[in-house]
């Protein structure tokens, strides 16, 4: 996501995909690089990425990581973005022995954790073993936002743990099993105070983390161990404030002294975010409803409405009045099982975006957007006239986009400060694609949409008030709204209530989820948001989409929904399947990340990193054309066995790409 103000460039995105943990505080541990570069002698087109044996490599990196992929080839212009629409020009011109190793191929595989293609090298930033703030960073922490000020910074979200959370019953497994044997330690054993132990250890691994960064002799970024990371996590030690919206019940620190009443102790689970003209960092909360209890209770787990659970008595959603949901955290759930109820939070607490700093300022949450479970986000590029735009991925079951837009407009000379009141008073849209197949076979009215022939989609408004037509038996929104009877759940009288459960409220007016859709990235050269389809039901391979804002002729609140890839199950050197995460970068490319969530939806037995030119002057037909590579996904790495990518952050020149690599979930017990 790309954002111009002021004549300063900042690039931020987000990311999807099971992700996890955080440190808290403290200076970074002195980084040592584990992973120098060798030649396997498996192809010379190949590089590949191995650590030191005595540290136990190469299975580390499959357990959480951040490398950096750099040019390794000596050239007037080294940023990799222009390098890589270079070398597609040259199969696009036919050109022989240059470009010729996209992509990367089966072939090229081995036992070795990370292979990429030629001239593009990789090392280790980071991992789970180094230490921040005296406290290990487990499993796959993930780049989010780059800031170059200050010498330059990377923002790193934090989310699940992988395997399951201990009982007083059988241990954790997994990196879950990790801190729960450090707790059964620490009490002699497994008791009511061991599993307390075990969620105060397990608050501390999630959230986000500022890491300062410094320039080597050699060029390259490495963490700077002179300045202090800052890190948020889920315990006290972190203080948010609710802006736009009230929340229903007092809660209380760690130690069950009650806060102010619009205060939050901690930040859960994340996975994207968004850095803001101004300097801050938009970060979208996720998983509430394992940590704490789902609020939207009426869900089923494909994202749909489920008609039996609404009518069961204590959910909140039964039809025949208004809506009126369980706060109270469930004891059942990761952070709700502690013996002190005080410590249990209510479930409308998280879920948000939240803005937060890196100079210890005052973090918000944006109670005017919503909450949800916000798998990706994206900030449109400001212009002054308009008003603040901002894209919202709530990745339960399908899929639900949603779009925020201020009230208000930028205008000239408006200070920070004013700017950021914008987020706190304005209008919440949900993506409704008319005619959309709603059993997951990627249809429009019968037909795949392109670029070509695009189907039609609306941004209708999710409000009490809204004079919008709903997709459900042709009524407006705010009727439907307060229909206690329509879709099977009761009715929705204020505009709280919506925010609080927007999904289930996009529901009820008759919006369908989007086939998986998992991650998004505004491209600002083409000016459209790419959405990643993860794929369900029916479309077991996910597709790359693109949302064109109010084409020409149409409506303020229309825009074009159009496939620009689509997936594939076979096993050749051009096929790729359940995209997870994306990122455009500056020159247009869109880059993806696959990742397989369910051994039954079939994986690949190695995810893999593509870029993906869909420029409009790549289409097939074009003269002199010999080998198109529109809308052909090139694969440029593998990832390790067992693991999977984010999508790509690039720093301010694209001389260097941040990737983060995680525990894939197929794999995970």
């Amino acid at each position: 996501m790309h954002i111009v103000r002021s004549g300063r460039t900042w690039w931020g995105l987000c990311v999807s995909a099971a992700l996890v943990a955080s440190g808290c505080g403290g200076r970074v541990a002195p980084f040592v690089d584990p992973s120098p570069f060798v030649d396997a002698g498996v192809d010379h087109d190949v590089r590949t990425m191995v650590g030191d044996a005595s540290r136990g490599v190469p299975s580390w990196v499959a357990d959480g990581a951040i490398i950096v992929f750099r040019l390794e080839i000596d050239a007037p212009n080294r940023s990799i973005d222009r390098w890589m629409i270079g070398e597609l020009d040259a199969i696009v011109r036919g050109h022989s022995g240059v470009g010729n190793f996209l992509p990367l191929r089966r072939s090229s595989l081995g036992a070795q954790p990370v292979t990429t293609i030629r001239s593009l090298g990789v090392r280790a930033l980071i991992d789970w073993r180094d230490a921040i703030g005296g406290r290990s960073i487990f499993a796959a922490p993930t780049p989010i936002a780059f800031d170059p000020r200050g010498g330059g910074s990377v923002w790193v979200a934090h989310g699940a743990l992988t395997g399951e959370a201990p009982t007083a019953s059988r241990p954790g497994s997994e990196q879950h099993d990790w801190i729960d044997a450090e707790a059964r330690r620490a009490s002699l054993g497994r008791s009511a105070e061991s599993l307390d132990e075990f969620v105060a250890a397990h608050k501390r691994q999630v959230g986000a983390t500022w890491l300062p960064l410094r320039v080597d002799p050699d060029g390259d970024w490495s963490v700077d161990p002179t300045r202090a990371a800052r890190a948020l996590d889920a315990t006290d030690s972190t203080r948010i404030r609710m802006r736009g919206r009230s929340l229903r019940e007092r809660l209380f620190d760690d130690r069950g002294v009650a806060l102010a009443t619009d205060e939050v102790a901690g930040v859960v689970t994340s996975s994207c975010g968004a850095l803001t003209p101004w300097g801050t960092l938009l970060l979208g909360e996720r998983d509430v409803g394992r940590l704490y209890g789902e609020l939207e209770t009426a869900l089923g787990t494909d994202g749909q409405i489920d008609a039996a659970r609404a009518r069961v008595e204590l959910s909140g959603f039964a039809p025949g009045s208004a809506i009126e949901p369980t706060y109270a955290s469930h004891g059942g759930s990761d952070f709700g099982r502690v013996s002190d109820p005080r410590l249990r939070h209510s479930r409308e607490a998280h879920g948000h975006v939240l803005e937060v700093g890196s100079d210890g300022a005052q973090h918000v949450a944006l109670g005017a957007l919503g909450r949800g479970d916000f798998r990706s986000i994206a900030l449109a590029p400001l212009s002054i006239g308009a008003p603040i735009v901002l894209y919202a991925l709530d990745g339960r079951g399908g899929g639900t986009l949603f779009k925020y837009v201020s009230r208000r407009a930028v205008t000239a000379g408006d200070s920070d400060a004013r700017i950021r009141e914008l987020l706190s008073d304005g209008r919440i849209y949900v993506a409704h694609v008319d005619g959309l197949a709603p059993d997951g076979r990627r249809t429009v009215l019968g037909a795949l949409p392109s670029p070509a022939a695009p189907a039609s989609g609306r941004w209708i408004e999710l409000s009490v008030a809204s004079e919008d037509a709903a997709p459900r038996d042709r009524r407006l929104v705010r009727e439907v709204l307060a229909d206690p009877e329509a879709a099977g759940v009761g009715a929705f009288v204020s505009d709280d209530l919506v925010r609080e459960a927007l999904v289930t409220a996009a529901r009820k007016i008759g919006v369908l989820p989007l086939d998986g859709a998992r991650s998004m990235s505004f491209d600002a050269l083409h000016r459209r948001l790419i959405v990643a389809s993860h794929g369900v039901r029916n479309d077991r391979a996910g597709s790359i989409n693109a949302i064109v804002e109010a084409p020409l002729g149409r409506r303020a609140n229309d825009f074009e929904w159009s496939e620009l890839w689509h997936g594939s199950t076979e096993q050749n050197d051009y096929a790729a399947r359940h995209p997870a995460a994306v990122a455009v970068d500056r020159a247009g490319l869109v880059w993806f990340a696959t990742e397989c969530e369910a051994r039954s939806s079939g994986c690949d037995d190695r995810e893999g990193l593509y870029v993906l030119d869909v420029g409009l002057d790549r289409q097939d037909g074009r003269p002199s054309v010999r080998a198109s590579v529109w809308g052909r996904a090139f694969r440029v790495a593998f990832a390790p066995p067992r693991a999977a990518f984010s999508a790509p952050l690039f720093d301010l020149t694209s001389e260097r790409a941040f990737v983060g690599v995680h525990r894939r979930v197929a794999d995970q017990s």
